[in-house]
Order: C-alpha cells, then structure tokens, then sequence
C-alpha cells in the first residue's frame, strides 16, 4: 500500500516514461522533463527565444467516488472494520515549450514548430503506455532500470494514464489563475492513486448473552461480552397463485376479479407466507392478514378502513383496475427484518348493489346505480346495458357511490310518438324553392329549411330531411337523436329520447309538410307506441313455434305466432299481419308495425300503450325480439368491468 509519497510518485514515474521514451529529431540535443507549473518572468507575455522542454504540471487532484468505501482486495482483517484508503483521481497538464527565431521581410520571428514536434512525441508515449506496471523498464541508459517509482510497486490498482479532453472555457481558466499566457498543451488523468489511512482498525467485541438483562456486571467479574444479536432463520415468501372468495361465501374463485365495498377476501397461496406478523401489500395500501399459514394468506379486500389499522387516506385508495398484491413478513424483534414476496396481481372491480338499482321514467330515462368506485378520478368509464354502451362522459350525475345513467334510444321504450307522413310518389315532386317546416319536439321549435331541386328520388329524402333535423338542433340532444326512415313509400319520423311530444307545423309561405303528409291527422297510436330494442340483422328465433303475448291498453292480451322473415321490414310485416288477424277489436285490426333505424316500432290502433310478454312454453321469442326482456348492467371504470348479477327490466 502507497504512503504519502504516492502523488509524487506518479508525477516522478511520468517523469522518468517521457525521458526514456521520447523521440527526437537529430538535430535536438537531450530534452528535459520537468515538473512543477510553467515558469514565470517578466517577459512571458513577450515573444522571446525559448530553450527544449516538456513540462509536467500536476493542477487538479480529485477523489475517486467509486472506490471511496472500498477496501483493498485481500489487504483488510476478516474480523476488523476500519478505514478504506484514500483513493485520488490526478489531472495533470502536459505542457510543450521551445522556439526558432526567424527572419520575415526583416522582422524577427519564432516559430514554436519545435514545441509541436515535442508535445506529438509525449502524447504518443503516453498512449503507447497507458497502464504502467512493474514490468516496465528503460530502454536508454541505464537500460533495465524499472520506470515505476518505488512508492507505486506492488500496489493492487495500476496507475492508468487517460487523455482529458478539457473545454475551452476550462482552458482559458486554468491559464489565467497562473497569470501566464496560453501554451500549447494536452490534458491527462491518472487513475487510481491510493494512500493508506494510519487510523487504527477497530474490532468488534464477541457476541455473547449477559449474565443478567437487568442487574449490572459486579465488580471483578468476568468482562461483559458484546451486545447480544437475535438471530432469525426466515425464508422470503412466495406466492404462486391468487383466488379470491366472495363475501361469507366459500367457493374459492380461480379467476382473481374483487370487488370493492363488498367484504370479497383475496387468498394467496405460496411457501413460506407465515410468520410472527403477515401483512398484504395492495399496491400502497398495507393490510393485517386475517388467516395466515405457511402456504397461505387471507386478507380482505381494502376500502375506506381496514380491520386493525384504521382509515386510509383517501388519496391512498384503491381503484379500479390491476392491482399489485405481494406478502409481507415481519418479526418485531427485528428491526427492519421485513421479507417480501414477489409480486402478483388480481382485477380490481367496481361493485354494483342489485337491491338498489333504480328505472326513472322521464325525459330522459334514466337507470340510478349505487355500490362502490362507479366512478375513478379520470373520466374513463362506461356502463354497458345489455349491448348498449354509456361513456360515462354522458353520464347525468356522477360520484363514486351514485351514478345516473341515461337510458339510450337503442333500447326498447313504451309510450313512443312518431309522425307518419303521406305515401309518396317517386321521384317525389316538391316544386321549386326554399321549403321549409316547424319541427316541435318537447314544447322546443326549430325552423327546418331545404333548398331543394322540383323532384327528389323518394329513397333519398329521408337522409336529406334527418340531416336538416341534425343540422337544425344546435346542439340539443333530442333533434340530434331524431331519425327519419322511409317506410311503405312514407316517411316516419320519431324523436331523440323517443318519448317526447312531437309535431310538424307547416312553414311560412311553404307547402313542404303537406306535401309530404306531415302534417295530416295521425294514427290514433302515434303517441303511444312501443320499440324494440336495436337487432343488427333478424334474429334467430329458437323456440319451434314462435309466440309472444300482446296487450293493449285493456283489451284481453293475444297471442301471436311470429313467422319466418328474410329482412327486418318482412319481420314488421308479418307482426303487423299477425296482430291484425289476431282480434276483430280496432286495437289490434288498425295496428301498424313499422322499423325505425334497426327496432321494430308497434303503432297500436288506438291510443293505449303496447306490453309484449312470453306465453307459456315460449319464453325466448320476446327476449330475442328485443320487445320485453332484462338487460344486464355493468359498469366498467379503469377497464375493469363489474360482475355483479344486475339488471333491468325494459320497457317500463
């Protein structure tokens, strides 16, 4: 190990390198190597003639930050602690002076050419040679002789040369703290120079148990021995699968989904999961185990508190979404002695309570839905009924425990009003002109206006008029949601939120709405139909004999043989043949049955409401008609989707 005299080493073994290894012109007598700062006089700043020489300036020493707590390899006692040696990173500025004198147009002139030539030659030795060792020896006289100074051998870190690319900015600090101008010059760091501290080691005393934890060592007794250390064998725990159980249930479910709110218990099996304390880590939130074996660990699924460690903070609580879950062991009689396991997961769900979940007839309809996390601090979320789909940015009221969904239109309604236009020619003849009507839908009017050409194909005047109606809105969901179809050769218009009254004024100076049959008096059931539920294609009905009970109003209900149809508009027309031979009552006979976008619309014969119902022996075909059936409810938040057995009965 190096002593004190280790930096001046290092700059005596550079020293000897550059000396034995340089090469020189012919014409340069013996170079000098020395080492200190450059030389300062009074004309330094003055061009002067300047001998041959290589100057070694050692400017910056620095500490190693990678060995500074290090100990020598092999050199420290097994049984001893102490100090590392100091370990020094030295900046060194290698520094090339020498001159000629030349005349140009009579006017004298020094060329530091020379000084290049030496400065190229140093720079080359040093890295040729940028780890020296033991090993190497001079090659000029004496030959043989090591060039590693003697306070560097033997040593376990190799004095390692670097090139030290320094800034300008660095440069020009560095010449002016020594007041002297720039010279041409390279940059090195050695690495690494260790001094041995001279502190004396300590050792520590041997463990042993005292004679007695209360009363002190009597007087000429045998020496107290050390501190006495409790020693724990603790394997660190595993998990190698995940389950969770539902609240006062006993069935262990094999896909880990829990849900918040609802006493679910999350079971962690494993290898060595007991110990004096086990704790469960869901994410940040820490919780006692409250069953605990050595293959495994039952805790239950946190919420606002948990049992024995009291609140959480609400910032702190979980979310929907995949959670993180690992074991915790800890023996108090260790401080710090804490063995975690590997990590696993489960799915975090929201949880919906069934016994609560409200239908709100109105405009809109709406469905309340309270449980827990129905909602997360981002707005990302949705609530499915059936297939229909809520984002929850449509949502009408919104907390974690509440949420008020809005029914959509998609779904099936009773009560609906509709307009059933005349039927019309095709083309379509309009006259010339800006034509316009009055939409009214809620007590809310809109001017519609198309400037339209004399005629019009009639297939595609019910897009031309629902984009007027959309264009009209301004934004209000009940125009926006408006459809218009073509059916039979007539136009059917039904409003957004499907319940709300609507009507067609005819518009100033326009005969537009009675032309297209808008404003004749209407079916006697116009108001009062009933929809279905969207159907992307006909269904597939299962039952062998297809049926469904129709009521309406208060006649005796019917019972109707549902055919095989090819298309949504045959399957209208063979309910609507059904129903009208069904009963001789004017309900049943002047029943019309139409499609609105992808539902089947029932337009009763007179102004009483429609209920549809499964008759005995056939309880699929309503349901796959989407005329009366439950639609589940779920409410996913985070991508993580509730399970609970909810759902709502529609229509109502």
């Amino acid at each position: 190990m190096s002593d004190f005299r280790a930096i001046g080493g290092v700059s005596a073994t550079l020293k000897s390198l550059l000396t034995d290894r340089m090469e020189l012109p012919v014409n340069f007598p013996g170079v000098p190597v020395t080492i200190g700062p450059p030389p300062f006089s009074a004309l330094d700043n003055n061009p002067r003639l300047e001998p041959l020489r290589i100057n070694l300036f050692l400017y910056r020493v620095s500490e190693n930050g990678y060995l500074q707590n290090q100990e020598i390899p092999g050199r420290g006692n097994p049984g001893a602690y102490g100090h590392p040696p100091l370990s020094l990173n030295l900046h060194y500025l290698v520094t090339a002076h020498g001159n000629e004198e030349t005349q140009i147009q009579g006017t004298p002139f020094f060329d530091d050419t020379h000084a290049q030539y030496l400065l190229g030659s140093a720079m080359r030795v040093l890295h040729d040679v940028p780890i020296i060792t033991d090993s190497i020896v001079t090659r000029r006289d004496p030959s043989g002789v090591a060039i590693l100074d003697a306070s560097l051998r033997d040593e376990y870190e190799r004095i390692k040369i670097t090139l030290e690319p320094l800034t300008l900015e660095d440069l020009t600090k560095l010449w002016t703290a020594l007041t002297l101008r720039m010279r041409l010059a390279a940059a090195y760091a050695v690495n690494v120079v260790q001094i041995e501290s001279r502190r004396a080691r300590g050792y520590p005393r041997p463990v042993g148990q005292p004679a007695s934890w209360l009363a002190p060592p009597e007087p000429g007794g045998p020496p107290t021995p050390g501190p006495m250390i409790s020693v724990i064998q603790m394997r660190s725990p595993m998990i190698a699968g995940v389950s969770v159980r539902r609240a006062n249930g006993t069935v262990e479910n094999a896909l880990p989904y829990g849900r918040i709110g609802a006493n679910d218990v999350l079971v962690l099996r494993g290898t060595s999961l007991q110990g004096p304390q086990t704790y469960v880590s869901f994410d940040d939130v820490l919780v006692p185990a409250s069953y605990v074996d050595p293959t495994r660990v039952e805790a239950p699924i946190p919420d606002a508190s948990v049992p024995g460690a009291g609140a959480i903070d609400p910032a702190q609580r979980l979310q929907p979404g995949v959670v993180s879950v690992k074991a915790i062991v800890r023996d108090p009689r260790v401080p710090g002695g804490a063995f975690s396991s590997n990590e696993a997961s489960f799915m975090l769900v929201p949880m919906v309570d069934p016994a609560s979940l409200a239908y709100v007839a109105g405009l809109p309809r709406k469905i309340v839905v309270t449980g827990e996390r129905l909602s997360g601090p981002a707005p990302r979320g949705q609530t499915m009924i059936g297939h229909a789909v809520v984002p929850s940015t449509d949502y009408l009221s919104t907390t974690p425990k509440k949420i008020v969904v809005p029914v959509p239109d998609s779904l099936p309604a009773a009560g609906v009003q509709c307009i059933v236009g005349a039927t019309l020619a095709d083309p379509v003849l309009l006259g010339a002109g800006v034509l316009s009507f009055d939409l009214q839908i809620a007590g809310k009017t809109r001017p519609i206006t198309a400037n339209l050409p004399a005629s019009i194909p009639r297939d595609d005047l019910a897009a031309l008029l629902a984009a007027r109606i959309h264009d009209a809105a301004n934004g209000d969901a009940l125009f926006l949601g408006t459809r218009v179809d073509l059916w039979r050769e007539r136009l059917l218009i039904v409003p957004g939120g499907l319940t709300p009254a609507i009507a067609v004024m005819p518009g100033a100076g326009s005969n537009f709405a009675a032309a297209l049959g808008l404003v004749t008096p209407q079916p006697p059931g116009a108001g009062s139909a009933s929809i279905s539920g969207a159907l992307a294609a006909v269904p597939a009905l299962t039952a062998g004999t297809p049926r469904i009970a129709v009521t309406i109003g208060a006649q005796p209900p019917v019972v109707v043989r549902i055919g095989p149809a090819a298309s949504l508009t045959a399957l209208a027309d063979a309910l609507q043949s059904a129903l009208q031979a069904a009963s001789p009552l004017a309900e049943y006979q002047q029943a019309q049955v139409g499609v609105s976008g992808k539902q089947l619309l029932v337009i009763p014969g007179a102004p009483s409401l429609v209920r549809f119902d499964a008759v005995p022996g056939d309880d699929t075909t309503v349901v796959e008609l989407q005329l009366h059936a439950r639609f589940a409810v779920r409410v996913r938040v985070n991508d993580a989707e509730s399970f609970d057995d909810v759902s709502v009965e529609l229509p109502q």
